[in-house]
């Protein structure tokens, strides 16, 4: 699954550099992020990357971040034992109408 965010990621700055190196997070507009903050509509600033690797390295879900000229993409991906279901039931024709 893909989270894309159309806003670009800082100038010189990874994802993991938020997520290792805790750098502080930039805010591109503070006033409208204060308002979101006052409102509740956000719990707080520039923790995303922090919690979703936290909350995926608990789980055992793999993650990766790609950046887009155009925006930014948070990638989860399934786990590798994934198998096709095997059945002995044959596949039901559909009727034609």
């Amino acid at each position: 699954m893909e989270i894309y965010n159309p806003g670009t990621f800082p100038e010189g700055l990874e994802p993991r550099d938020f997520i290792d190196k805790a750098e502080r997070p930039v805010r591109r507009n503070p006033k409208i992020a204060r308002i979101l903050y006052y409102s509740k509509n956000i719990e707080s600033f520039g923790t995303g990357l922090k919690r979703i690797a936290d909350v995926c390295d608990a789980a055992g879900v793999r993650y990766g971040f790609q950046k887009k000229r155009t925006g930014f993409v948070v990638c989860f991906y399934r786990p590798e034992e994934s198998k096709p279901v095997e059945t002995d039931k044959k596949p039901i024709k559909a009727d034609k109408k």
